[in-house]
């Protein structure tokens, strides 16, 4: 908010000492000069001249605390002048000494940090004040006439002065209120942020531990039944869960590293996933799953976190091939680009559908993985689907519309 502000706003606005300062010294210039004329002329005697320099003086002290205790500094300010009106009537001399402007500062002070009805109730008081004041001096100098006269004249101008003050507060705690409203809505974004990178990383995770685990499972499988036929193929396997491994971790540690608050931790942008698809599916084959990558289309999007959709879609389809698709005879990738967007689908011709929850062995996943899925693609504004196909296999397809910027080369 304080962006909006003008230089000189901006500046006092940081220097609430100054303003204070500035206001109390703008008020009270003329208490001295008025102390001055009153016993010099004789007007009133010292007793009670020096009576009205200590109300006054009390009056615009108490502005100092006009923030922090609104009704309490106009109360303070409001019997001040009530004193200062009855003051000459209980000396027996002549009316005609008031209080001070304080009372505009402490009714700008009520308007900002209270309600509508509350300032609106404090200027009633005011105004009551005032029409006594001036009915007192009017009235015992000219008479009922001149009272009244004084009345028409003056009332509406005490009222216009007013209402420009409890206006200008008013408006002063509507954007205060702003400002609060602006911070609070700031909070909660952020809160969201946070739940939302919260919920990505949990995606993120666990596309990394379901792949990796169920991968490196059936690899190990796979080097048990082979080690004592043929020991070099079963090192082979072996060494490809070695590898399976530590890219997992790699992984794990990448996105784990947005939760670090030091100058080591890892990026936030998603790593050039497309670049690794052709790696993802060598892993897959060496795993056993017969896989077929078919891409046709020129230009991809090269917004990494699209390319990181892909990759995690074209992961989650073969790792679910992996664990409920053994007998799965070909499994194929399609990667479609054109004019009307894109499209991913992985299809298998296996026997029968993943199995439910309740066959599913412990190490195979929350199930969560599919829904993930369908977040993402719904993230690109695309549709996403996954479900038992004709005559057998199973099917996962995402369809994109076309983002706005196309990258300038093939991911292939």
């Amino acid at each position: 908010m304080d962006r909006r502000r003008g230089p000189v706003s901006r500046y006092f606005a940081s220097r609430p000492l100054l303003v204070n300062l500035l206001l109390m010294a703008a008020l009270g210039f003329y208490i001295p000069l008025e102390l001055l004329f009153r016993v010099g002329f004789g007007t009133y005697s010292f007793g009670v001249s020096l009576a009205f320099f200590v109300l006054q003086v009390v009056s615009i002290a108490a502005v100092w605390w006009r923030n922090r205790f609104p009704l309490g500094v106009f109360g303070v300010v409001t019997a001040c002048d009530i004193l200062a009106v009855l003051l000459p009537v209980a000396a027996a001399a002549e009316p005609g000494a008031g209080g001070t402007f304080a009372s505009f500062a402490a009714m700008y002070a009520v308007a900002k940090w209270r309600s509508h009805r509350t300032a609106w109730i404090c200027a009633a008081v005011l105004m009551m004040i005032f029409a006594v004041y001036v009915g007192l001096i009017t009235g015992i100098k000219g008479g009922f006439w001149a009272s009244l006269l004084s009345l028409l004249v003056g009332m509406p101008l005490a009222f216009s002065s007013y209402l420009v003050v409890i206006m200008l507060g008013f408006r002063a705690r509507r954007d205060r209120l702003h400002q609060w409203d602006v911070r609070a809505w700031a909070a909660a974004q952020s809160a969201t942020a946070q739940l939302e990178e919260r919920a990505r990383i949990a995606r993120e995770m666990h596309d990394v531990v379901a792949h990796s685990l169920t991968v490196m499972i059936a690899l190990a499988d796979g080097a048990r039944a082979t080690a004592r036929k043929n020991p070099e193929r079963g090192s082979e396997i072996m060494a490809e869960v070695s590898s399976t491994g530590r890219a997992a971790l790699a992984d794990m540690r990448r996105v784990l590293g947005v939760l670090k608050s030091d100058a080591e931790a890892a990026p936030l942008a998603p790593p050039p996933a497309m670049d690794a698809l052709h790696e993802l599916i060598a892993g897959f084959r060496t795993a056993g799953v017969p896989v077929t990558l078919v891409q046709d289309g020129e230009r991809w999007p090269e917004d990494p976190a699209f390319q990181q959709t892909v990759y995690r879609i074209v992961q989650e389809s073969l790792t679910n091939v992996l664990r409920y698709a053994r007998s799965a005879g070909t499994v194929t990738v399609e990667l479609h680009t054109g004019p009307d967007g894109s499209r991913i689908r992985v299809s298998d011709n296996a026997l029968s559908a993943p199995p439910d929850e309740s066959r599913r062995p412990a190490f195979q996943g929350t199930g969560n993985g599919l829904a993930g899925l369908a977040t993402r693609v719904k993230a690109f504004g695309g549709t996403f689907r996954a479900g038992p196909q004709q005559p057998t296999g199973w099917l996962v397809e995402a369809a994109f519309p076309p983002l706005v910027t196309p990258a300038p080369r093939s991911f292939r």
